[in-house]
């Protein structure tokens, strides 16, 4: 069995064409498919013809969440062929944040991922902490931002601007052990996200015990948390309702701990021997 994974560039189109020409088993894994994008008439008739055959020719069709299930569908793939398989997370590296004495303490907030306004979005998780501070004068706690990318320096001088240099570090670059690390220290994920298919630093927090404040346009956010359960869910791009959402968490510490178990046990129904057990049910036979 052949897995074909971001089979949406040449190489693996032409790897996926050779396949079900040939009738081989394999199988097409992608994270959400951009079901929006502007395409020629002419090239998205081929498009929707070729994506018939190939979803007609594969033993499954992965898709990483319900929002990648939801595309896929829209792209004319039948639901018979369909399968959820999204990232897996290895629950035995992570444990759960301690936050027992949270009440006693600033809160940790902690974003992770490329530095990139149009994309990562950091930038409104900083202007609604500047907000808060405003409306509140709350300032007890802190921001740790990891990454490194293009508008680092833009981020910095937004944070100068809201006078947050001692509430707000922007780490660089760290190995995946070190993000680890910090995420066991950190009581709440903060993933302001204005496009991310499936990020998988959602699941890696909710695997440390870690609710999430994450945007409407992240695929693992809208797939694992339930609003005001483990999490909070706000438009992408809406800085007011950040804001209120992160200030709710500042006066509500004691369900900030829940809700951080709550995340833990949303991962826990995702063990990497899920993944096994999807991989063994796909049918292997040569009428799929």
């Amino acid at each position: 069995l052949v897995i074909i994974a971001g089979w949406n560039v040449p190489s693996y189109i032409l790897l996926a064409s050779l396949m079900a020409a040939t009738r081989s088993a394999f199988v097409l894994w992608t994270d959400t498919p951009d079901v929006y994008a502007r395409r020629t008439r002419l090239k998205a008739f081929l498009r929707s013809c070729w994506l018939r055959w190939i979803f007609s020719r594969a033993r499954a069709v992965m898709g990483t969440g319900e929002p990648a299930l939801g595309a896929l569908r829209a792209m004319g793939c039948p639901n018979e062929k369909l399968l959820k398989f999204p990232f897996f997370v290895d629950l035995e590296n992570y444990q759960v944040s301690n936050v027992a004495s949270l009440a006693r303490k600033s809160m940790r907030f902690v974003s992770v991922g490329r530095i990139d306004n149009l994309v990562k979005g950091h930038q409104l998780a900083v202007e609604a902490l500047g907000r808060v501070v405003q409306r509140t004068g709350k300032q007890d706690w802190h921001y740790t931002i990891v990454g490194s990318g293009p508008d680092a320096k833009e981020l910095r001088a937004l944070i100068a601007s809201y006078g947050l240099q001692e509430h707000i570090s922007v780490t660089g670059w760290m190995e995946p052990d070190a993000v680890r690390d910090v995420l066991h220290r950190s009581d709440v994920i903060i993933h302001p996200s204005l496009r991310d298919a499936y990020p998988a630093v959602v699941l890696e927090a909710m695997a440390a015990g870690l609710p999430v404040l994450g945007s409407d346009a992240a695929g693992s956010v809208l797939d694992r948390v339930v609003h005001m359960q483990n999490g909070w869910i706000h438009p992408a791009g809406d800085v007011s309702k950040l804001s209120e959402q992160i200030a709710w968490t500042l006066k509500h510490r004691d369900e900030v701990i829940q809700m951080g178990g709550a995340a833990r046990a949303t991962a826990e129904e995702w063990p990497v021997s899920r993944a096994i057990e999807i991989i063994s049910s796909i049918p292997m036979g040569e009428d799929g």
